[in-house]
């Protein structure tokens, strides 16, 4: 399986990847660490330190489904408040507002039809 090079990628029509993300360094790395794009598809990674957090935002644009691979937090949606850990699949409707704070070092993929990606860097 080869090892991700790139922080961001881009598929063209008809094209399909296999990486293994456990390669990839991301020490020091808050925030969106990696992400991959093609014509229907947004997949990001985003790590977070213990004790950070994404800010309440919302995407009015699309649905997104949550998947953590690691650690555990809490997810806010819409003023609801639950524990999130390895293996918690989250899907927030499209409208809805949203708050991830991670209570250990956490790692989890976002998956969503394509649009703007995420900016690499620390969350905020």
């Amino acid at each position: 399986m080869p090892k991700p090079t790139n922080l961001t990628a881009h598929l063209g029509p008809r094209e399909s990847l296999v990486s293994n993300l456990g390669q990839l360094s991301l020490t020091g790395v808050s925030g969106a660490a990696w992400s991959l794009t093609s014509e229907q598809l947004n997949l990001n990674l985003v790590t977070l330190a213990a004790g950070d957090a994404i800010d309440t935002h919302l995407s009015p644009e699309v649905d997104v489904a949550l998947i953590v691979v690691s650690g555990e937090g809490s997810i806010t949606i819409d003023n609801d408040t639950q524990a999130i850990c390895v293996d918690s699949v989250v899907l927030i409707a499209r409208h809805a507002s949203r708050r991830i704070a991670a209570h250990t070092a956490m790692r989890f993929y976002t998956v969503h039809i394509r649009r703007a990606g995420l900016t690499i860097g620390s969350p905020g």
